[in-house]
């Protein structure tokens, strides 16, 4: 999550980050004392199972308690955003798909 908004070297960063999603401030800096992961660990609750990960319920949206849950695969695959086709950038080897 935070590698995909705030790393521009990670592979998916043009998906994430490079198109304005972000991370709220209580999962990024903590709050009240609390760390920034023992903050999400509260919000989220630990990972309930093996085949479930992050997903953004509006996946235009941020990442946010509010915006987020833990989803199956099938679920996620179903919550895509629609794809466009854009042009290649010139002089560009690689262009993530999102």
């Amino acid at each position: 999550m935070l590698d995909r908004c705030y790393r521009p070297t990670e592979a998916k960063y043009m998906c994430y980050g490079g198109r304005g999603v972000t991370v709220c401030d209580r999962w990024l800096y903590g709050e009240d004392g609390q760390g920034a992961f023992d903050c999400f660990l509260s919000d989220m609750g630990p990972k309930p199972g093996r085949e479930l990960s992050l997903d953004r319920i509006d996946s235009d949206g941020q990442y946010h308690p509010f915006n987020c849950r833990w989803a199956t695969r099938e679920l996620q695959m179903k919550n895509r955003r629609k794809k466009y086709k854009r042009p290649i950038p010139k002089n560009t080897l690689f262009y993530p798909a999102c």
